[in-house]
């Protein structure tokens, strides 16, 4: 079945938006932390279980047929365990496989029912099973289904290539080793099986990771500059540091939107796992209800904070919060803002102060905080945000605001933009949270924030060896699971990698009778290189054809002398179709260097291009390009793992390539 938003011609999509201008919604309920998983010891020892099973969200009413996790003894939900883990610990986990088999994810995809997982973010080891019969951060592996009536037959569920992964059958064990100099910062875990995850993480199965304390890398009052009369390195910045930090709250929030089918039943609901971003086209429902309705009721667009409805984050007098937020969405794209309303006037948008985004630290080149009215987050982005009501009501003031902050707590709303595509996915604009912000007496209003960050530090010397099983050195050179020979870029000769991204009917062209008005749409991907860069156009249009994922094929083999602590390439990302995308590596960050913004939707300003700041994820302009140098150092990303798009609709539709890393000095 062909998606239901798209067509040959443009989409003609109108949202009757809508703001309350008489304050916020009554009945939100407090915004809920996750529960932790956590130890003191070597390992954080985790069993989690993905099954399908009913929520409750109140406000909604009873939705059944979700993708939940459940950390034992947890009962799966919306809101599945944190994992609070030390640079240097091992993750330990056993993943069990419950879900319902037998259940469609449509468009001739496999059945969601079986899975497995990634921990995105973190810079570890893909190895496949060890010794102990445990695996890395694999992504290849395939958990089938030990739920009531599933039959084992992985296989027949699947086409070609697929059919052919290592299996396990219930359960598999993971142990996922941390390294000791790994960077600080708010990561995520979710399935990845290719053609279903999109069911499953829009269904509701993700959770957070969280490595170190924010505190590592983030600083409210002190600058990093040492010619800085406000270095943090003196006794007074460090005691106004450590005030600043104990009247500062910390907040995680999951984004995670559901697409629901309307039940028989008064206040039931049904999630819907074949995605339809048309879902609300022509709703008249107003954004300021945390959802959309189609136009004949049958079906609804659910937007969640932490599994609940249009929650409510109270800030107390004299205190500034950090907002840790990871948009865990499938496949919508968020413009984040914060609004206050005015009684009969138009609404205003206040700043944040953006601490990180990725969830690693900003560049020690930013001693200024970030200032941002609004917040591009694209499906697995994470952003870390302050705010305080000191901050927030000398903004209400500058704009003859003021009165709302001395009427009373502030009430703000946490807003998701809108995005309007000509050609391509439309989100719609929604509310997602307020904000109750107390503003009396209390406030430090003299505070002058200063956030800056230190930056990870990827050039500092790999783990050692021992951290990981090593081979002895080959006797003979190193080779690709394909055969072929890794590939070494001469980064002085301008070398680079180019990857390039489209999707659309006839990617590749009319020859053999494609006809563009008839053919499905496709999603793929095109590596070439080494080239070398000229700054001409071409260097970023691919010479061969696009193709599909496919999990046996080596797209990318990179030879790299890990260890000796010195080796980085240059890519190029070009996005060559009409709609905006993302592009994500696994065991890997990098450094955005040069952008291209291409024919730009109505986003907000990309985030930082410079180096020293880096990235998992980075959004693409249509018909824009990205220049970026990422690392092969380190042990833990020797292997196979795969880079793609991060909106899970065109990964599961093929928008995804596989990368080898061949260790040339073993």
């Amino acid at each position: 079945m062909r998606h239901l938003s798209r067509s040959a011609g443009k989409r003609a999509i109108t949202f009757l938006v809508m703001h309350v201008m008489f304050g916020v919604q009554a009945s939100q309920e407090p915004l809920r932390e996750p529960p932790v998983r956590a130890s003191a010891g070597p390992s954080v020892s985790v069993t989690l279980t993905a099954s399908n099973g009913s929520a409750t969200v109140p406000g909604i009413g009873r939705i059944d047929g979700l993708y939940l996790y459940g950390a034992s003894p947890q009962t799966p939900g919306l809101l599945p365990a944190l994992w609070r883990v030390r640079a240097g610990q091992h993750v330990r986990l056993t993943l069990k496989n419950r879900l319902t088999c037998g259940l469609s994810a449509g468009e001739g995809r496999a059945p969601p029912d079986e899975t497995n997982i990634h921990t995105h973010g973190l810079i570890v080891s893909p190895h496949t099973k060890n010794a102990q019969g445990r695996y890395g951060d694999f992504a290849f592996v395939i958990v089938e289904s030990q739920a009531a009536g599933c039959t084992g037959t992985m296989a027949s569920g699947h086409a070609g290539h697929m059919a052919m992964l290592p299996t396990e059958q219930g359960q598999a064990q993971y142990d996922i080793a941390v390294p000791a100099d790994h960077p600080s910062g708010l990561y995520w875990y979710h399935p990845h099986v290719h053609s279903v995850s999109g069911a499953q993480v829009g269904g509701g199965m993700s959770g957070l990771i969280t490595v170190g304390d924010i505190w590592d890398y983030a600083y409210l009052t002190c600058s990093l500059d040492p010619a800085s009369p406000g270095h943090c390195g003196s006794a007074v910045t460090r005691q106004r540091e450590a005030q600043a930090r104990a009247r500062t709250d910390l907040h995680h929030l999951m984004l995670k939107d559901l697409q629901l089918a309307r039940g028989t039943t008064p206040g039931r609901w049904s999630y819907n796992p074949i995605f339809d971003p048309g879902l609300c086209d022509g709703s008249t429902t107003a954004p300021s209800q945390g959802f959309c309705d189609a136009t004949d009721g049958s079906r609804r667009w659910l937007f969640t904070v932490n599994g609940q409805h249009l929650p409510r984050i109270d800030l107390g007098a004299g205190r500034g919060a950090v907002l840790r937020i990871a948009n865990v969405s499938a496949n919508v794209t968020h413009i984040l803002r914060l609004r206050a309303d005015r009684q009969g006037g138009t609404p205003l948008y206040l700043p944040f102060q953006v601490m990180a985004v990725d969830g690693v630290a900003k560049s020690t080149a930013t001693q200024r905080p970030a200032t941002s009215r609004q917040v591009l987050m694209m499906p697995a982005s994470r952003a870390e945000l302050y705010v305080s009501a000191a901050t927030l009501c000398k903004d209400l003031a500058a704009h003859g605001a003021a009165q709302l902050c001395s009427s009373g707590p502030l009430h703000l709303v946490l807003e998701q933009k809108g995005l309007a595509q000509p050609d391509a996915d439309t989100w719609p604009p929604m509310d997602l949270a307020t904000l109750q912000v107390a503003t009396g007496a209390g406030d430090f209003a003299d505070e002058v924030l200063n956030i800056a960050a230190t930056r990870p530090d990827t050039t500092a010397p790999p783990a050692p060896a021992s951290a990981l099983v090593r081979g002895a050195a080959a006797a003979t050179a190193p080779a690709c699971d394909d055969g072929s020979t890794p590939t070494t870029l001469d980064a002085a000769a301008g070398q680079y990698r180019l990857i390039a991204l489209k999707n659309g009917a006839c990617i590749n062209g009319t020859a053999g009778g494609c006809d563009p008005a008839t053919a499905p749409e496709v999603f793929g991907m095109v590596t070439e290189g080494p080239r070398t860069w000229s700054g001409a156009p071409g260097d970023v249009v691919p010479t061969q054809p696009y193709r599909e994922f496919a999990h046996d094929r080596v797209d990318m083999c990179v030879g790299a002398p890990i260890g000796t602590h010195d080796y980085a390439e240059s890519w190029v990302i070009a996005n060559q179709s009409g709609e905006l995308h993302n592009f994500h590596v696994h065991q890997s960050k990098f450094e955005v260097l040069a952008t291209s913004r291409g024919a730009a939707p109505d986003v907000a300003a990309l985030p930082p291009t410079k180096e020293g700041a880096f990235h998992d994820t980075y959004p693409i302009d249509p018909g824009g390009w990205i220049k970026l140098r990422i690392r092969f150092d380190r042990p833990e990303q020797v292997g196979r793992f795969v880079y793609h798009c991060h909106i899970l609709e065109h990964e599961d539709k093929g928008m995804m390539s596989v990368i080898q890393v061949v260790d040339t000095t073993h």
